[in-house]
């Protein structure tokens, strides 16, 4: 039986892409999605988590740089949308206004990250992003 929260684009889009990574999917976007749940935990600054992430999924060309950037804006919409049900439960933000500011930084990182992955042609420029914790 399908839930609300399964038949958002959210969800679909995020289903879709590890389910390509679970098939071995050596497509940027997989890489992404991969070291996204690799870096979650790591002493790493939000800003540069969004652009390495970004960065990464966007080095195969136009169509992984929209398709990455397009997962991120759904991403944060729903991060937003959770953030200000819970608003009252989060002191890390004053208001709602905080929260709305907070996605609109993740997004501009989200952008950068994309644009610096799509117009780069080595593959290691992203690790900029996340030294020391690049992958060998």
């Amino acid at each position: 039986m399908q839930t609300k929260e399964n038949r958002s684009s959210y969800f679909l889009l995020n289903k879709g892409l590890k389910a390509a990574t679970f098939c071995k999917n050596k497509s940027s976007v997989g890489r992404a999605l991969s070291e996204s749940d690799r870096i979650k935990n790591l002493n790493i600054s939000d800003i540069n988590k969004h652009r390495y992430v970004s960065c990464i999924g966007a080095q195969d060309g136009i169509v992984s740089a929209g398709t990455t950037f397009a997962g991120g804006l759904l991403k944060e919409g729903n991060d937003l949308k959770n953030k200000i049900i819970n608003a009252e439960n989060n002191p890390h933000y004053k208001n709602k206004v905080g929260i709305i500011l907070d996605s609109l930084k993740d997004i501009g990182n989200n952008g950068i990250g994309t644009i610096s992955g799509y117009m780069s042609n080595n593959p290691d420029f992203c690790d900029y992003y996340i030294k020391p914790y690049t992958r060998k």
